[in-house]
């Protein structure tokens, strides 16, 4: 199967989540694939696929470095 046609089968899905608990579990895979992977395997055009569709992953902001700052006063 294609990029576009796994696509199109995940778009098609009843579970809204798949897209993104496989968008998830490719993220660990991708950081260690070379660039050829996305095309030569299945599992790598499923990868593409699911993160092409998935909504954009926000990160929790890091507030650490700043500490405790007050908050300013309401006028």
């Amino acid at each position: 199967m294609t990029t576009p046609e796994i696509g199109a089968w995940f778009a098609n899905h009843d579970d809204p989540k798949l897209v993104q608990r496989i968008n998830a579990e490719c993220m660990p895979l991708r950081s260690r694939a070379d660039a050829g992977w996305m095309y030569r395997t299945a599992e790598g055009r499923a990868c593409a696929a699911a993160e092409a569709l998935a909504p954009p992953i926000i990160p929790e902001p890091d507030h650490s470095q700043f500490g405790s700052v007050p908050m300013m006063p309401k006028r």
